[in-house]
């Protein structure tokens, strides 16, 4: 099994572009913690350097594919893309999920009223 981990851009934790959110997901730290020390390096180099690296980094480090999970490789998704125009092809529901909702009684009940006073006017 292929155990070596890769970096890449966040698409969960992402604020701008992923890039502090995927070193994050990398090194199992939280983003937000990162996020406050890449803003004190940015204030302490005087916001050029910083900035630049973050420019170079969103470049260089690749997207994480939607696929894959943090978990596992090996996971996909249940909607496949359609190859032909590039839209997501959503899996149909089984038959068992989809349930008529039965009318409750009380509306049963309503109904045979109604047909009683029907039948009574009727009778007149």
């Amino acid at each position: 099994m292929n155990t070596h981990k890769k970096l890449y851009r966040s698409n969960a934790n992402k604020v701008f572009a992923g890039v502090i959110g995927g070193i994050g997901e990398y090194f199992d730290v939280d983003p937000t913690i990162l996020r406050l020390v890449y803003v004190l390096i940015t204030v302490m180099t005087g916001f050029l350097p910083a900035l630049v690296a973050y420019i170079i980094a969103y470049f260089i480090v690749p997207e994480k594919p939607r696929y894959f999970s943090d978990a596992t490789y090996s996971e996909r998704p249940k909607e496949t893309p359609n190859p032909s125009n590039g839209q997501v092809k959503k899996p149909e529901p089984k038959k068992e999920e989809v349930k008529k909702e039965e009318p409750k009684k009380e509306e049963i009940k309503t109904e045979e009223k109604v047909e009683e006073v029907k039948t009574e006017k009727l009778d007149i």
